[in-house]
């Protein structure tokens, strides 16, 4: 069983999930020998045991500064990382089932760069690359399965700058930062009467009024009054000749016209 599963877990426990920018510090970093390192070792001790043997001074010369030289290389492969501010990771909403790209960005020191860093998801994707200004982006790749907010996991940055004989690494953790959206069911056609062909545009409703205009009049209070959804007969109309407005209940009536009486006429 591989030992970075426990440190991850142990990493947990001490460090929360991040909101904010999180600068790359001692008690984070965490650092073990690579193969490359394992065998190197190795070699060392086969050399020093063949110098105890056999009183070599050249090859105790020779083991000294080869470990003097991967103690200097352990010490710059930790320091790689010391000072990098990460923060937290941008993503463009998606939908279930995609897969969102999430930008990190990488903080290093004013002046100073930072060679070999690289950043691997959960699923395994790695990407990377030297960080030769004060802030670089890189994009990652991360599953989008389940609709609601999207989680970019435990992302670890980790370096084996400069020999290859040491990796230095860390994990953070950042909140759930994108959104995905559902899964659209599919493309369905507009229902009869929309406005999918002009002539649906224009239709009129059984109220007696169009359905694609929007009046607008003040009310008495100032506000604004939307009749797109009242009948004819309910919107209200300005009087003419004032500022005010009324509303219609019905026809108009012209005033009653008085008619004279009828003259009964006989004839002679």
């Amino acid at each position: 069983m591989s030992v970075e599963p426990r440190i991850l877990r142990w990493h947990r426990r001490r460090h929360p999930l991040l909101r904010t920018a999180h600068p790359l510090t001692r008690r984070s970093i965490y650092i073990l020998p690579t193969r490359t390192g394992l065998v190197f070792t190795a070699v060392l001790l086969a050399m020093l045991g063949w110098s105890i043997n056999y009183n070599a001074s050249l090859g105790f010369a020779l083991v000294f500064l080869l470990g003097t030289i991967a103690l200097e290389a352990m010490r710059r492969t930790h320091d790689n990382l010391l000072g990098l501010t990460v923060h937290p990771p941008l993503a463009e909403p998606v939908f279930a089932g995609d897969t969102a790209f999430i930008r990190l960005r990488l903080e290093a020191p004013a002046g100073e760069i930072r060679y070999g860093v690289v950043v691997r998801t959960a699923a395994g994707v790695e990407t990377g690359g030297d960080l030769d200004g004060p802030l670089a982006a890189l994009d990652l790749p991360v599953p989008a399965q389940r609709r609601g907010r999207l989680a970019s996991g435990a992302l670890r940055v980790s370096t084996c700058f400069p020999l290859g004989l040491f990796t230095a690494w860390t994990w953070v953790e950042f909140q759930p930062s994108g959104l995905v959206w559902p899964q659209p069911a599919g493309v369905a056609q507009l229902p009869a009467g929309s406005c999918a062909t002009p002539a649906g545009c224009g239709q009129t409703s059984p109220e007696g009024w169009n359905s694609t205009q929007v009046q607008a009049v003040n009310s008495p209070s100032g506000k604004q009054v939307d009749t797109r959804s009242a009948p004819l007969a309910s919107r209200p109309r300005r009087c003419a000749g004032t500022g005010r407005s009324s509303a219609a209940s019905g026809p108009s009536r012209s005033p009653p016209v008085s008619t004279p009486a009828a003259v009964r006429t006989t004839t002679p």
